[in-house]
């Protein structure tokens, strides 16, 4: 029996016999002993009646045999920490690898989710640009895989967008010189013939006694018409116009009104588009007044409101009836080519298409209560403004 039990120094053996004596024991100063001496060394609360069946205590694990000949029993007690230090070693080294491993699986993943992010992110930024209509935003596209070409094909987009929208810029400029040109040319023709019919009635009827005078005056205004091809004049020189204008007109109906200009010191230096005024006058002359009993009044006031400048023309004439008024904004909305409404709405659609909808005409008119004309275009201090 002796003979079969393997030693080693983490187990101690022991065998006792019916009355347990220590026979045998691994450490030779327990023989002879009561086995209940050998567990109180290792826990006090053990006996050897509890280890009868084997088992654990503690930091140690009992176990136990009994042969059915003599029998004795069969003792082997090991620290537990002896018996899972091998367990622990690999636990540990488990950890000890994991660990490290876990540290750069991550870093791993990170750079490698940030290579795949990063490009998404940065090409989700400038397609927002875009949509806030920055086309000059590119994104890097040197890499040969689906985001570089997703980069390529992104610059490629706002590239040919950007030239769409250049050409579309263009055209719409050359567009828009062609409809003013050709607006401004309908008010010219309209304005000459009217100026010429009239010079024509005076020499008729006044035996060419103010010829010259008329002449004059017309030749000043066709001075101002043609030695300035530009659309935009200053204030007082679109104001001499329409006095010299209204001197034509004076004598036309033989001063049957009155006319007055009151124009703010301020604003004569701005500039604004040219023929503005002078169709309202017109309109006013020829179809407000129209009773040869009484005598009419047209005054212009040019003034400053805030960043606008506000030519406002009042005549006490005949006026318009609520239908007749509706029916001439109608038209002047509609770009109405009724001789009488033309010039009309040609200002209207120059002060639109140059500056914009918060610009235009307002008419007011009342039966027998004479027409108000305000007419609302922007501050043009400078040339530089014109650009801007």
């Amino acid at each position: 029996m002796y003979k079969g039990l393997k030693f080693s120094s983490d187990v101690e053996q022991v065998i006792v016999d019916e009355n347990d004596t220590v026979l045998f024991s691994t450490k030779k100063s327990e023989i002879g002993n009561s086995f209940d001496s050998v567990l109180m060394r290792y826990d006090p609360k053990l006996s050897a009646a509890a280890q009868g069946m084997g088992g654990g205590t503690g930091d140690y694990f009992i176990v136990s045999d009994s042969s059915a000949v003599s029998g004795w029993k069969f003792y082997s007690i090991i620290h537990k920490g002896s018996l899972f230090s091998e367990a622990n070693q690999i636990r540990r080294l488990t950890v000890y690898t994991l660990i490290p491993l876990t540290v750069t699986a991550f870093f791993a993943a990170y750079i490698l989710s940030r290579r795949i992010s990063t490009p998404i992110l940065s090409l989700s930024r400038k397609m927002q640009r875009v949509e806030l209509g920055e086309f000059d935003v590119t994104v890097a596209s040197d890499s040969r895989d689906e985001i570089g070409h997703l980069g390529r094909a992104f610059n490629k987009m706002t590239r040919e967008i950007k030239s769409l929208i250049g050409q579309i810029k263009d055209e719409e400029y050359k567009k828009r010189n062609a409809e003013l040109n050709a607006l401004q040319n309908q008010i010219n023709p309209h304005f000459m013939y009217n100026t010429l019919t009239m010079v024509k009635w005076m020499s008729q009827a006044q035996r060419a006694d103010n010829i010259t005078e008329v002449l004059d005056a017309l030749i000043r205004i066709l001075t101002f018409s043609t030695r300035n091809t530009e659309e935009y004049v200053t204030i007082e020189e679109e104001m001499t116009f329409i006095r010299y204008y209204m001197q034509l007109l004076q004598l036309r109906y033989y001063h049957a009104f009155e006319f007055e200009c009151r124009i703010s010191d301020e604003v004569l230096t701005y500039r604004t588009l040219k023929f503005i005024v002078q169709p309202f006058v017109e309109n006013s002359v020829f179809h407000g007044f129209i009773e040869e009993s009484r005598q009419y009044k047209l005054t212009i006031d040019v003034e400053r409101v805030d960043n606008a400048i506000l030519f406002t023309i009042r005549d006490d004439g005949v006026g318009m009836e609520k239908e007749r008024m509706q029916q001439l904004r109608d038209h002047v909305e509609e770009g109405s080519k009724k001789i009488n409404s033309i010039g009309i709405s040609n200002v209207f659609k120059r002060i639109q298409m140059h500056f914009g909808s918060d610009y235009g005409v307002d008419i007011y008119s009342e039966w027998k209560s004479g027409t108000t004309v305000v007419i609302r275009v922007p501050v043009i201090a400078s040339e530089r403004s014109l650009t801007e």
